[in-house]
């Protein structure tokens, strides 16, 4: 029975996108004119069935987008999202503001956020693109917080924003902005314009007021 058995090693091909969004034609015009298939085909290792899996049948492709990643890799994803190659984002709380993801058709939270503000925020990040729909879907926990919206689901609209304040009574914050404006200050004196390519250790030590500067 040996004799009989033939194992051969065959490189399956790569579907360009998830969802296709040039349509069912492109679908079909790659799966006529990639080389792997045509060879897989010539084999008998690709079928109808793999023909409708490969061009009729979406998937997800996800990845993690959070502060954890590497700058480098972030970049990377937000393209291959904006491009397509990549549909599913899980992202943490730092997607909320500054970073630019292309368009979105639907955000899903996995709790409710602990403002109205902040859900505003994240549920706005669907249909900003003029997609001709959009969604946003909070799944509410047994907490009193996801069950009071649950019960209010207009709890973003109808609740008054507060508006964000500056206490300047605390002087360990007041220190921190001193010395953070003061280490600008003598870094842009003191680095010849080259400021961005400065490596810096600071070294912690206990704090003192710092008198004013002259000139700031």
């Amino acid at each position: 029975m040996d004799e009989l058995a033939k194992c051969e090693r065959v490189e399956m091909p790569r579907i360009p996108a998830p969802f296709w969004p040039e349509g069912e034609e492109k679908a079909r015009e790659w799966l006529e004119t990639d080389e792997k298939v045509r060879k897989l085909r010539s084999m008998g290792a690709w079928s109808d069935l793999n023909d409708r899996i490969a061009g009729f049948s979406p998937y997800f492709r996800s990845v993690e987008h959070s502060a954890q990643i590497k700058g480098s890799l972030l970049t990377r994803r937000e393209k291959a999202f904006k491009e397509g190659r990549i549909n599913l984002l899980s992202c943490s709380t730092t997607m909320e503001m500054g970073v630019d993801i292309g368009g979105l058709s639907a955000v899903a939270m996995n709790n409710v956020p602990p403002h109205p503000a902040n859900f505003l925020q994240r549920a706005g990040r669907a249909g900003r693109r003029g997609e001709t729909s959009a969604l946003s879907f909070t799944l509410c926990k047994s907490t009193p917080q996801g069950e009071a919206v649950f019960n209010n689901p207009l709890w973003a609209f109808t609740t008054a924003l507060s508006v964000p304040q500056v206490a300047l009574q605390s002087g360990r914050i007041i220190q921190r902005h001193v010395n953070a404006l003061s280490l600008t200050q003598f870094l842009v004196q003191n680095t010849n314009d080259e400021v961005f390519k400065v490596k810096i250790c600071v070294l912690r030590t206990q704090t003192c007021l710092l008198p004013p500067i002259r000139g700031l």
